[in-house]
């Protein structure tokens, strides 16, 4: 990963998957970039997004990352590849999560692939990372299936729902 300067930021090993849904279609491919120790390094400790804080923090750069995302802009692929992280920019004062990112020029194998966001992974290191709440207290659901955190977590997860659906919350 080389800065906007020429310098070399990081090197090293990383697991590389595709990403995406519909956008998978698309001739530019999203992908997510894996740490792991069996890759060679258990984290990746770099500030690659600059002024990501902790949320609520305001001053804690979040410089540990085990998964990030590589994108191609999503659904505004073919236009102006900015309309997500226009959103989550504008959106980022308020009390909920939203994604950090930076614009990257992407090669691989020295070939030039275009313009991408590096994102964060919304999972349970994001949390724990975000919020200081252990991995194993998150459950991460995803269109109804559990991606993160154990069976019993979709248990509460029904349970909520359940709650929403006998009750006026009004």
């Amino acid at each position: 990963f080389f800065e906007n300067d020429g310098k070399l930021g990081f090197e090293g090993d990383m697991g590389m998957r595709m990403h995406g849904k519909a956008t998978r279609s698309y001739s530019q491919k999203s992908f997510k970039l894996y740490a792991r120790k069996d890759y060679g390094m258990k984290d990746l400790e770099y500030e690659i997004i600059p002024n990501n804080l902790k949320q609520g923090d305001d001053i804690t750069p979040v410089t540990s990352y085990d998964r990030i995302i590589v994108r191609n802009g999503g659904n505004d692929n073919e236009y102006t590849k900015s309309r997500d992280v226009f959103v989550q920019s504008i959106t980022a004062d308020r009390s909920y999560s939203t994604q950090a990112y930076r614009p990257i020029i992407v090669f691989i194998n020295g070939e030039y692939w275009g313009v991408y966001n590096i994102r964060e992974d919304q999972n349970d290191d994001f949390i724990q990372t975000h919020y200081d709440i252990p991995k194993e207290d998150v459950v991460v659901i995803k269109v109804g299936k559990l991606e993160e955190g154990n069976e019993e977590g979709i248990k509460f997860y029904e349970d909520l729902l359940a709650f929403a659906n006998d009750n006026d919350l009004s």
